[in-house]
């Protein structure tokens, strides 16, 4: 049974989750274990233009609020959604009144419209607050169960959910929107959010970890970008914890700056360390926006701790005449002092510390400023003597708050489970003597540094890290020395983000020596797998009353400071991000990296298997583009939404294409947040091609360019003749863009632009497929001085570059420029897509502005890379990609630990294998596979007396290699044969790629015998180009029906067509080509057979490429249909490690009625759409005459001779 603080608590907990609507309420919430990182999680659940507006920060917010460009209204419903599915998500929220604040945002709505002013500088900006301010209409309890109904624990008071606290006030005068009240650990003595009313506050980016505290709802809400700056208090760290664990800025000012008049407190009455109140927010700015705003309503008039200091706008101008500069050319007089705490002498920091430390400081002195190591009077010392402030009353205060309703108090609460006595007057008195000698002792020190600096200037801040860690493990908050030295000296500080952690770089160090036990343990609890991704933050620390300096320093130079710390290192590797090829498999993004620093020999990321697949739009992926952003914090990958795979014609790709973009996030180019699907084409377009983008700084913005073909704007259904123009627009942050502008209209297309800068000027290399004075439709180089600059304003540097370099035709180019130190040399690549033949092939030259492009002599690239992006990387981020394969869509494999019989039955790679029975002897024809591309040419006769032993001659029976061959039309792709035989003959019909036609087209050979020898046609009699037509002619299956004796030939891609064949064999019977509708999904590998009266067809759905590549079935009484799909008869096994299993032919042994299905599946272990393997397994029916799913197994088939008949 319950006591009574239970269920007090359950109720109150049942109350804030009864205030989030319904429509916004997550069915099925993810475990942990299903769910590490929410962050991208979340953004599933919000409409595009709610996360345009939740993933702005405060000052962009405030800027269309009080423009009108965004309703107040549409502003907080968005954060109001936002933060209830952060709630549902990490148990962030003690206080919700959504309601009260969408009335309060119409209101300020009203007021805009009437009076064409803001109410004031926070006009419409949503702000949250943590539990300890007091706001109208809604309870504080600070996360005590007794205080649930109550004020501060008292009953009567007149004050309960009436009283507001002074700073409530100020922020509904100064314009902003109050929604919600944030999670906090009761006693607020904690770094950890926990109490027996929401429980555990979680961390959104690793809910391994903990949010922060004491302001920790506030951490993780913000975090999760359900708010975008909120107000937390500090008096050991409880605003710069939460900030430093979630990747946010968070601002600690001195006491007296900010009202802290009217909030619920504990061990009120202590004054020798004070709590003070500040802002936590997404960026600098945010902090900036709110402190200066609540300033202005002169605090100083209504709470008397708070000093007469307006927001000095001189001490920002001072900072920012200090930064001007830049690296080398910064005057003495002008540079920055950093004193930078490597440890404080008590605990070590781990790894990722260390590395944000050494990160920040490399930045700092690359743009010129100075660092000094910051060796400061003992931290122990003066941490204890503050320690002391928070047991003045012995722990009373707390323990007569848990006793009101007679809740446990939770083991985070370290300092308040054992009993201790009250300090007197006299312990209290000396207690603040010491302080005040600390405290000037260490602004000697600090004064003298001025000995040391060239600016003759004491350092202007400190570098120095929050915690040992990144984040607190749950229960291991167990050091909190490195925030509360600043509340001790009562120093100004703001947190910022640096990077994040990665296992493979932030490893323990094997050598460590610790300084004690307490050390030893604080090393202990760190562990690289569980941080993994984890944010790294450290602190900014001013002198006392320093905020507008402290925030000035931590505004303009994070950009230096973050982004310049990703790029600390070296570039010293590559990564090249492609999609393979026009099927549904090979529209999709693949990665691959570099082997060391050498831009010409490459690996394929995550065992060859794409890393980002689509859910929207056409589902399809090409084109793929990867960019860093200036802070060198984030990726972007934009690509193309096409999907020729699933059917699309060119045409229609052409004229009914996407008019969007597909568009993904990452910070470490492994883990990949959620899909979002924007529109950027006008609706007189009809496709858009190729995204690349550029950061262009004059502007602050990614210019983002591609190709769409123009119609004119009664031409609804875009049948006008076009042609293609590359467009632009530009963005801040890849979820807004700005109107499409023209940028390349040259009267015919152009496609494929991309472009570097190297000194002053651009190079552009764009695709000219009009030919335009070049008398080739191929690449061309330009440059110029602008990067939006029209098209007069570009020079031709070269045209013809592909041909010139001895290509066929190219398109796609991607070019970047070496990395110093690059086994190559220094060169500019520039990788062009053979579309026709080898896909992508890597030009060179070794001066971009007089170009002598040529194919590289000796080159390794990834598995049939196409159109895709190559960008440099550092040494850690290169061996972070390599040294792991966890990234999105990873499957990991082993190797089945069943003992097979004979599984797979052919050794080696095959694929697409037809099973044959003739005499008393079984064969397999198959794609030899193992090639990049499918690019085999051979043809083998595998023959076997029992289905289990298999043999094949030494050398193939056909070979595709033109005239080198025996198949003079095909130039390899040996695809997919077929067999049948008739009259004593034998025809085997196999698709390859036809160098006339530059397509795939079907051909056929006849042999006496099944063995050979086989004399090929000298022509393919499937060109692709008959009145129906399918999307690739391939896969071909002979036929005989035994109702008719009429022989058929079945093939196709996306759209399976079949004719009946004349006496010849060789071409068909007028009129007889037809299509076959009604297979759901088909995609290829048609296969036919005949059984007591039922016609059964089956065949394969989605792309080989694919894990779930599998046989789809279907039956009809006649050949002509109709069809009765009967779902999948055979798919994946994943327990067992067999994938992709699909393109089968099926055997019945005849004189029985025993029946076997042949088909590849990815070769175990490891395997993928171009190493597949054959295997075999039986075949069974149902009482209905119907194929029973077929069951994958690793033992494959006992042995069985072809009997007497």
């Amino acid at each position: 049974m319950m006591t009574s603080w239970q269920d007090a608590a359950a109720k109150k907990r049942e109350e804030i989750s009864a205030l989030i609507p319904k429509e916004w309420r997550v069915g099925s919430l993810p475990s942990l274990k299903e769910q590490i990182d929410v962050t991208e999680y979340v953004k599933q659940y919000l409409s595009e233009e709610e996360l345009s507006i939740t993933e702005s920060d405060a000052e962009k917010i405030v800027e269309k609020t009080t423009s009108g460009a965004w309703t107040a209204e549409k502003v907080t419903r968005a954060f109001c959604h936002r933060a209830a599915l952060a709630h549902q998500l990490l148990n962030c929220l003690h206080e919700i009144f959504f309601d009260a604040a969408i009335a309060d945002a119409k209101q300020l709505d009203a007021y805009l419209a009437e009076h064409k002013k803001p109410l004031g500088p926070l006009h419409g900006l949503p702000i949250s607050l943590k539990d300890q301010f007091h706001v109208k209409d809604v309870e504080t309890t600070m996360g005590y169960v007794g205080w649930i109904g109550t004020f501060e624990g008292k009953k009567g008071t007149g004050k309960e959910k009436v009283f507001e606290s002074e700073m409530v006030r100020e922020l509904r005068a100064s314009g902003a929107v109050l929604y919600c009240k944030t999670s906090v650990p009761h006693t607020l003595m904690s770094g950890e959010t926990v109490n027996n009313i929401i429980e555990y506050t979680t961390n959104p980016r690793n809910r391994n970890l903990s949010s922060g505290g004491s302001s920790g709802g506030e951490g993780a809400l913000i975090g999760i970008r359900g708010s975008p700056v909120g107000f937390g208090t500090d008096i050991g760290g409880s605003i710069r914890i939460p900030a430093a664990f979630n990747g946010l800025y968070g601002l600690r000012p001195s006491t007296g700056r900010l009202p802290y008049e009217g909030m619920s407190n504990s061990m009120d009455g202590q004054n020798t360390v004070l709590s003070v109140v500040g802002p936590l927010g997404t960026t600098a700015g945010s902090l900036r926006l709110v402190s200066k705003a609540l300033l202005a309503q002169q605090p100083w008039l209504h709470d008397p701790f708070v000093h007469e200091i307006p927001w000095r706008s001189e001490e920002e101008d001072k900072i920012q005449q200090l930064l001007q500069f830049v690296g080398e050319s910064v005057p003495q007089e002008k540079k920055l002092s950093f004193g930078v705490m490597h440890t404080d002498g008590v605990v070590t920091p781990t790894a990722p510390i260390r590395r944000a430390i050494e990160l920040v400081t490399k930045a700092l002195e690359a743009a010129g400023h100075e660092t000094f190591a910051w060796s400061p009077p003992s931290h122990k010392v003066l941490n204890d003597t503050g320690f002391r402030s928070w047991v003045f009353d012995g722990g009373r205060n707390v323990r007569e708050a848990f006793a009101l309703s007679g809740e446990p108090m939770a083991p985070q609460v370290q300092l308040y489970q054992n009993e201790m006595k009250e300090f007197t007057a006299t312990d209290i008195a000396e207690t603040n003597v010491a302080m005040r000698a600390l405290k000037k002792e260490y602004m000697e020190y600090w004064n003298s540094t001025a000995k040391e600096t060239s600016t003759g200037r004491p350092v202007d801040a400190i570098i120095s890290p929050l915690a040992p860690w990144p984040a607190a493990r749950r229960e291991k908050y167990k050091y909190y020395g490195y925030s509360t030295w600043v509340n001790a000296l009562d120093y100004t500080a703001v947190v910022f983000p640096v990077t994040n952690v990665d296992k493979a770089v932030d490893v323990k160090s094997s050598d460590f020596k610790a300084i004690d036990e307490k050390d030893q343990e604080i090393q202990d609890d760190y562990d690289p797998e569980i941080y993994d991704g984890a944010h790294v933050s450290l602190q900014l620390v001013g002198r006392r009353l320093q905020e507008e300096k402290i925030l000035a320093v931590a505004d303009a130079s994070p950009i230096e400071v973050k982004g310049r710390a990703a790029q600390a290192d070296p570039y010293e590797g590559y990564v090249f991000a492609y999609f393979t090829n026009n099927t549904r498999a090979g529209e999709q993004i693949y990665l691959a990296a570099s082997n060391g620093n050498n831009a010409l020999s490459w690996k394929e990321l995550n065992n060859g298997q794409p890393i980002i697949t689509s859910t929207q739009g056409t589902k399809g992926l090409r084109d793929p583009f990867l960019i860093r952003s200036p802070d060198g914090g984030k990726f972007f990958l934009i690509a193309t939404d096409l999907s020729i795979g699933s059917g699309t014609s060119w045409g229609d790709a052409v004229r009914k294409g996407s008019l969007h973009l597909e568009i993904w996030e990452s910070t470490d180019l492994k883990n990949w947040g959620t899909q979002r699907h924007v529109k950027v084409s006008p609706d007189t377009a009809g496709n858009t091609w190729a995204p690349e983008a550029y950061y262009d700084p004059t502007i602050e913005a990614y210019v983002v360019f591609w190709a769409s073909s123009l119609y004119a704007e009664d031409d609804l259904d875009h049948t006008g003749s076009t042609y293609h123009r590359m467009l632009y627009a530009t963005t801040k942050d890849f979820v807004t863009f700005s109107d499409t502008q023209v940028w390349q209209d040259a009267g015919m297309s152009r496609i494929d632009s991309t472009v570097i800068k190297e000194g002053d000027t651009f190079y552009r290399f764009t695709k000219d497929e009009g030919a335009s004075g070049t008398g080739c439709s191929d690449i061309i180089q330009e440059q110029s001085s602008s990067l939006r600059a029209t098209l007069e304003s570009w020079t031709q540097d070269a045209a013809c570059i592909g041909k010139n370099a001895g290509t066929a035709n190219v398109e796609g180019p991607t070019v970047f420029k070496s990395n110093p130190g690059d086994v190559n040399g220094e060169k500019f690549y520039l990788f062009v897509d053979e579309y026709t033949g080898r896909g992508y092939i890597p030009l060179e030259t070794s001066d971009i502005s007089k170009p002598q492009w040529k194919v590289s002599a000796t080159y390794t690239l990834p598995k049939s890379p196409r159109h895709g992006t190559v960008i440099p990387v550092t040494a850690a981020e290169l061996a972070s990609l390599t040294s792991t394969t966890s990234v999105a869509s990873k499957r990991t494999r082993e190797a089945p630990k069943i003992q097979a019989r004979d599984s797979p039955v052919l050794p080696g790679y095959y694929a697409d294998p037809n099973i044959f029975v003739s005499g008393k002897t079984y064969y397999i024809y198959a794609t030899t596979d193992g090639t990049p591309g499918w690019g085999g040419n051979t043809f083998y006769c595998w023959s076997s007396p029992d289905l289990v032993t298999w043999t094949r001659p030494e050398t193939p029976f056909l070979t595709l290699n033109g005239t080198s061959g025996n198949v003079p039309w095909a130039v390899g792709n040996a695809w997919a044969p077929t067999i049948i035989e008739r009259d004593g003959k034998f025809y085997f019909y196999f698709s390859g790629q036809n160098a006339e036609y530059n397509t795939k087209t079907i051909g056929a050979a006849v042999a006496e015998s099944p063995e050979g020898p086989w004399v090929a046609q000298e022509k393919a009699f499937i060109l692709n180009n008959e009145a129906i037509k399918t999307n690739q002619a391939i896969d071909p299956a002979a036929f005989q029906d035994p109702t008719t004796g009429k022989y058929y030939l079945f093939w196709g891609n996306g759209v399976p067509l079949y004719a009946e064949f004349e006496d010849d064999m060789l071409s068909f019977k007028n009129g007889t080509l037809k299509s076959i509708s009604g297979l759901t999904d088909f995609r290829e590998g048609i296969f036919m057979n005949y059984r007591e009266g039922i016609f059964h067809l089956t065949y394969s759905i989605d792309d080989t490429r694919s894990v779930d590549y599998r046989v789809g079935y279907a039956t009809s009484s006649s050949i002509d249909g109709p069809w009765t799909v009967h779902g999948v008869i055979l798919q994946k096994d994943e327990s067992k490690g067999i994938l992709a299993t699909g393109h089968s032919s099926i055997i019945q042994v005849p004189g029985t009625d025993d029946w076997y299905i042949a088909y590849h599946r990815f070769a175990i272990p490891n395997g993928n759409g171009t190493e597949r393997e054959t295997t075999i397994d039986r075949v069974y029916f149902d009482d209905e005459g119907l194929i029973k799913p077929v069951v994958p197994t690793l033992e494959s088939v006992a042995p069985e001779l072809v009997p007497a008949y």
